[in-house]
């Protein structure tokens, strides 16, 4: 989705992004991000004292403040960008990472595909946290590990915050037609399956909001762990996976950028750009 599809999905979908909200996340985010630092990878990283972090499909920059304060306890100074399509995720996230971290993130209003020619390489670190794979098809999240793998420094580290949704939705749970996102006094938000894209891999669900009458469209990917692994192994040499919540959760890392010109993935394959017979 463009980045006026997701400010149109967001808006009705109900993922809360006000100040409180913000705060919690970044709580929960600095213990997780505790637990990772000690990775050798990323040991190897920190060593240096400063460095450059990127938080991509960043939104409010939930996961580059987490992992700026992280860093800060062990006195590793931080320079923070955060890149998202959406124009208001970006402002909340400079005004809450000035009230967080006393300086304000810089931000890139561009696409994760869109990194090598946007956000102005290189990093140490590039981080997607909070589970947003969601919204790549595998063909964006090829040409996101290419740009991320080009804009890589050369002890670099990605890491991928995510959970296995083949285990957890597939088998756990099962897919639903019809899904209660929120219900309270005030609201009552429930998304719809509206098809299946079996070129590209992703559902599409209606959100509607009941009480309001709004309504979005969004696109989803149900990836696995080893899915985003196997996609970042083609691209860096080394893969690993740090669990946090569970086996079936965690943060995927990618260390050793592979030799790629990302311009080589610009434009989506055939199977991509063709729609799918009804």
């Amino acid at each position: 989705m463009p980045g006026g599809g997701l400010e149109e999905f967001y808006s009705v979908f109900p993922w809360r992004e006000d100040w409180e909200a913000f705060r919690r996340r970044v709580e929960e985010g600095v213990g997780l991000f505790r637990g990772l630092l000690g990775h050798e990878w990323l040991a190897r990283v920190l060593a240096g004292g400063r460095v450059r972090v990127l938080d991509a499909m960043g939104g409010t920059g939930v996961g580059g403040v987490a992992l700026a304060l992280a860093l800060a306890e062990r006195g590793v100074g931080v320079d923070l960008a955060v890149l998202d399509l959406r124009r208001g995720a970006l402002e909340a996230a400079r005004a809450y990472s000035r009230r967080l971290l006393g300086f304000e993130a810089r931000t890139v209003e561009a696409g994760v595909e869109d990194i090598p020619d946007a956000a102005g390489c290189p990093y140490d670190v590039i981080l997607v946290y909070g589970r947003s794979t969601p919204h790549l098809d595998p063909y964006s999240l090829v040409r996101a590990a290419a740009g991320m793998a080009s804009c890589l420094s050369g002890d670099g580290v990605v890491v991928v915050d995510e959970a296995d949704r083949v285990y957890g939705v597939c088998y756990r749970s099962g897919y639903r037609e019809v899904l209660v996102e929120e219900a309270g006094p005030d609201r009552l938000v429930v998304s719809y399956h509206a098809g299946y894209d079996p070129r590209r891999g992703v559902f599409r669900r209606v959100v509607v909001d009941h009480y309001t009458g709004e309504s979005a469209v969004g696109e989803v990917r149900l990836w696995d762990i080893a899915g985003i692994a196997g996609v970042l192994w083609a691209f860096f040499e080394d893969v690993d996976f740090h669990p946090t919540r569970g086996a079936t959760s965690g943060f995927i890392l990618a260390r050793g950028p592979r030799p790629v010109d990302p311009k080589a993935y610009h434009a989506p394959p055939r199977i991509a750009s063709r729609q799918p017979r009804s």
